[in-house]
């Protein structure tokens, strides 16, 4: 699965930049207009630009195609959150253009449409925006997120360390590896080299060392070389991994279980590597060597920090402090109640922001200059919408690090998420948030919110969860690794989500539950997804009535996500968990399923699987599964699913589990490879 996602990654990052990308109206989020005297639209476009080593923005000539609207007065475009480019519309010709520079990575194109009152005052330009054309842009990966990384596993290098896993079993070290193997480097005499695939300025190395005996952590230094070279000492430490016991799980090594055993550190080097250039880890000389295993290696291409947006309000400014030496929470609050007053953006730049206050953010842009060089940091550096049922509107936060101080888990504790409450028509860009408990805890209802770009690493729950009566939002473009619950999650508890979307995400190794899971609710979807590596009690894509969610409705969507080795044994049933699975425990499921052009690859149990009381009005169709441990289809409940063109090579027991629960798989033809029927778990190995 690395290397499929390095190649898709390359093919991104490779394309040239003189290509032009077209992005349909279909493509494009609506939202709420800011202004609310003037009626108006607001269409939002996410165009992936390919990172280089070169400016951070470049300058492109957008296009924007549409047809003349009665009542259409005047268009312009905000761009990234933080600068507004007026459009002179071109009525006869179709088409309109505008200059802008554009960032790397992924950019928001907001196309606000004012409009005369027609006879029923509404601002409705149905059919006026046809699509934005935007040069260098990209396509994003068929599955999976349009990383700014290439992802490389530490296995697959030169080593003279010891190689650990493949293993399955939750609770060893390799099993919450990537690929469930990595490199364990005893002492400095070991090392790992690994050629750089692309060029790279800047690395994040996923790594585990031991607990101290008594719990709370061990600090190490590991040296990276470039080319033999010395280019920086790291400090790497496992005070915020290694949790034991049981659910919520304690720090206490007595309490037996360990697990959550890895971390990450980021490393932006000095000198950029070239493409082949050697990149070399090993344990720091010290008296006393602590082991460091590693998991795997990101490459990544850095763009030089964001400028300042014109006529910003600095934090700085208000008394906030880039060194970390002083809480800059007050600070932070006084710039963003003058840019909600005067609707100018506030800066964050380059710097450490110590915050142990949480900044509450309502009709406000909140920018900083890039997540690898604006850092929130300390005991409370969450950002907060406002409290449902009256949510914060017309928020942008973009282009920060969130790192919290979170080393347990308390549910009682929402502070401590990286965002959280809610937040209607708004947009969270380009952020990375690490070491919180929650990277995004969203509580509706509120409609309208768009995250996209983010990176979520390293948290004690969820990477993010819409919550209670979350509509018409999106999850898009983003990576999340090594969370402590779900990589993301709908729960509709006592009210539903509706309409929601998980899309074009790429969610690795959840230390509990599913890489992604949508629990009850109405019409929403995950697609284009790519997951990997479930650890326990969860597998790699899940639709359920569970946890007190409301029950299924509408059309629930499953389209287009590939899962690697996903699915779990599970270690309360004593059986598999399968990389697709579907739980009616609440009651009965009978909303819809709709199925499509699923890829489940290396599923280590079964590759599909329905359980509870009873699984119903499942469409499945174009479901490819290669290699399965145990079966193709586990079928443990009552209900039915229409099967059609699912073909499965390299089953490793039966294609189908079937001890008289009472589900009917119904043959809809083109179906192939899964065809035998067995009751009855393999024996153990």
């Amino acid at each position: 699965f690395a290397r499929m996602m390095s190649v898709v990654a390359l093919l991104v990052l490779a394309l040239p930049f003189a290509h032009a990308h077209t992005l349909p109206t279909q493509a494009a989020m609506h939202m709420r207009c800011r202004e609310r005297t003037d009626p108006c639209a607001r269409l939002v476009f996410r165009p992936f630009v390919p990172s280089t080593l070169q400016d951070t923005y470049s300058d492109c000539d957008l296009a924007v195609s549409h047809t003349r609207h009665p009542f259409a007065r005047r268009m312009y475009l905000v761009v990234n959150g933080v600068a507004t480019v007026d459009l002179a519309p071109d009525w006869a010709a179709g088409i309109s253009r505008a200059r802008t520079p554009l960032r790397t990575g992924v950019n928001t194109i907001e196309i606000i449409v004012f409009t005369g009152n027609d006879s029923t005052g509404a601002p409705d330009v149905s059919g006026l925006i046809h699509a934005l054309e935007v040069p260098g842009a990209a396509p994003v990966p068929p599955y999976g997120a349009p990383l700014p990384y290439m992802e490389i596993e530490a296995e697959t290098g030169e080593t003279n360390g010891i190689r650990i896993g493949p293993n399955y079993t939750f609770t060893s070290l390799p099993s919450e590896a990537s690929a469930r193997m990595a490199v364990t480097l005893v002492d400095s005499t070991h090392y790992v080299r690994i050629a750089s695939p692309i060029a790279a300025n800047a690395v994040s190395v996923r790594f585990s060392i031991p607990d101290a005996s008594t719990g709370g952590g061990l600090s190490t230094t590991l040296d990276v070389l470039v080319n033999g070279q010395l280019a920086a000492n790291v400090t790497v430490t496992s005070r915020y991994a290694w949790y034991y016991g049981s659910y919520p799980f304690t720090k206490n090594p007595a309490d037996g279980h360990a697990h959550h055993f890895f971390d990450e550190v980021n490393v932006l080097l000095a000198s950029p590597l070239a493409v082949h250039d050697t990149l070399e880890l090993r344990p720091a000389q010290i008296a006393t060597p602590i082991p460091i295993t590693i998991d795997l290696v990101d490459f990544y291409i850095v763009p030089a920090p964001l400028p300042e947006p014109p006529d910003a309000l600095s934090v700085v400014d208000y008394g906030a402090d880039p060194r970390g030496v002083r809480d800059s929470s007050s600070a932070f609050t006084a710039a963003v109640t003058k840019g909600q007053a005067t609707g100018r953006v506030v800066w964050v730049p380059p710097g450490n922001f110590t915050l142990n206050s949480n900044v509450r953010l309502d009709n406000v842009t909140l920018a900083g200059a890039g997540a690898w060089y604006t850092t929130l940091h300390g005991s409370h550096p969450g950002l907060i919408g406002g409290p449902a049922p009256k949510p914060s509107e017309n928020v942008h936060i973009s282009d920060l690090f969130i790192r919290g101080e979170v080393r347990e888990r308390n549910d009682s504790d929402q502070s401590v998420n990286g965002v959280f409450g809610a937040f209607a028509d708004s947009i969270i860009s380009n952020v990375w948030i690490a070491h919180t408990k929650v990277g995004m805890w969203l509580d509706g209802p509120f409609s309208n919110l768009l995250i996209t770009g983010c990176i979520i690493r390293d948290t004690t729950a969820d990477g993010v969860n819409f919550h209670v009566g979350v509509t018409h939002s999106f999850v898009e473009y983003s990576a999340v690794r090594n969370t402590g619950d779900d990589g993301l999650a709908m729960w509709s508890e006592r009210v539903p989500n509706t309409f929601n979307t998980f899309q074009s995400n790429t969610v690795q190794i959840p230390v509990l539950a599913n890489n992604i899971a949508i629990y009850g609710g109405t019409s929403n979807a995950m697609r284009n997804n790519a997951v990997a590596d479930t650890l326990t009690q969860g597998g790699g894509l899940h639709v359920g009535n569970r946890f007190k969610s409301t029950p299924l409705a509408g059309t629930t969507i499953v389209a287009g996500n590939m899962a690697v080795r996903a699915g779990c044994m599970d270690p309360n049933w004593h059986f598999g968990v399968g990389g697709l699975w579907f739980y009616a425990l609440d009651e009965p499921m009978t909303g819809e399923i709709s199925v499509e052009d699923n890829v489940i690859v290396d599923s280590p149990y079964p590759g599909v699987q329905f359980i509870g009381s009873s699984v119903s009005n499942v469409n499945i169709t174009n479901l490819t599964v290669t290699r399965v441990g145990t079966f193709v289809f586990q079928l443990q409940s009552q209900g039915n699913a229409t099967v059609h063109s699912a073909v499965a090579t390299g089953v490793g027991y039966y294609g189908i589990y079937n001890c008289g629960a009472g589900l009917t798989l119904i043959d809809g033809g083109g179906n192939a490879g899964w065809n035998s029927t067995h009751c009855g778990w393999p024996p153990a190995p």
